[in-house]
């Protein structure tokens, strides 16, 4: 079972990030750091399931486009980050 949850929230509230919003790219490699075999493969699907929703998402909602994307950027950071460290 994965963590991931748990480590987002755990480092959210060690770096005062509060509950909801944008996570810093500077913490991204933290966050990669904290991430097991598990944490990697729930990441690896959710982005596959960003991608379907991405679809689901009408063009006009750009907020949500935005969320879609900076989830995106978020997981294939931590997996770059996982995979070359």
């Amino acid at each position: 079972m994965s963590d991931w949850i748990f480590i987002v929230e755990q480092h959210r509230a060690a770096h005062d990030l509060g509950s909801w919003g944008i996570i810093p790219e500077s913490h991204y490699e933290l966050l990669a750091k904290k991430c097991g075999p598990a944490e990697l493969a729930e990441i690896r699907e959710r982005l596959k399931n960003l991608d379907r929703e991405t679809n689901d998402v009408p063009d006009r909602d750009g907020d949500a486009h935005d969320e879609i994307w900076r989830a995106r950027q978020l997981f294939k950071a931590i997996l770059r980050y996982h995979d070359s460290g």
